[in-house]
């Protein structure tokens, strides 16, 4: 089987790899998992743990947003953003016109900002036959919201480790394609509570 990590390419090249052998996230499952609109909305689906959010498509919907999800906040593109690219952190009230001419992206996913103190991600893959394995939760440290180092084992306690592996394989369960993806959790009380 053919797999990737990064999210980020061509679905007419996948599909031509796809050909030569099976191919990891091809098809729909490819396209949403590189469109941040529809991971959030397959978590809140399936009834996991995650930050409110709201898709936004014009100043209008974003003000709206801005509304009923408040600041802080961060407004990230739909689709093909990652480390910190394609994001606007907004601090307090804002003009929703103004942060949207500055934004330059056709679609956006406004998500309430959730401080935290430390970021744990559990990666887990599954194997054509539908079989999940996860790997040791890394403990990940970021400098200016960009991912900077991952530690493994995770400084955690073992039973928040556990916890997080637990959700990160429900989260593959559900998410029935081949190949590895990861969890990431920001919240110590979510992975510690096993929700």
């Amino acid at each position: 089987m053919i797999s990737f990590e990064f999210e980020n390419i061509p679905l007419s090249a996948i599909k031509e790899v796809a050909r030569l052998r099976p191919c990891a996230r091809a098809g729909k499952f490819c396209i949403s998992a590189r469109i941040g609109s529809e991971k959030k909305a397959f978590l809140a689906k399936q009834g996991f743990p995650h930050a409110a959010f709201a898709v936004v498509e014009s100043p209008e919907s974003l003000r709206a947003a801005l509304a009923a999800i408040g600041t802080p906040s961060v407004l990230k593109t739909a689709d093909f953003g990652y480390d910190g690219k394609g994001q606007l952190r907004l601090e307090e009230a804002c003009d929703a016109q103004e942060v949207w001419r500055a934004f330059k992206a056709p679609r956006g996913v406004l998500e309430k900002w959730i401080p935290f103190e430390a970021e744990l991600s559990v990666i887990a893959a599954r194997d054509l036959a539908g079989r999940i394995v996860a790997f040791p939760p890394s403990e990940n440290l970021h400098q200016r919201h960009i991912l900077d180092v991952s530690i493994v084992p995770a400084r955690f306690p073992a039973g928040v480790r556990e916890a997080a592996i637990r959700l990160g394989v429900r989260v593959r369960t559900r998410w029935a394609w081949s190949g590895c993806w990861p969890s990431n959790f920001s919240s110590r009380a979510t992975v510690a509570s096993g929700q």
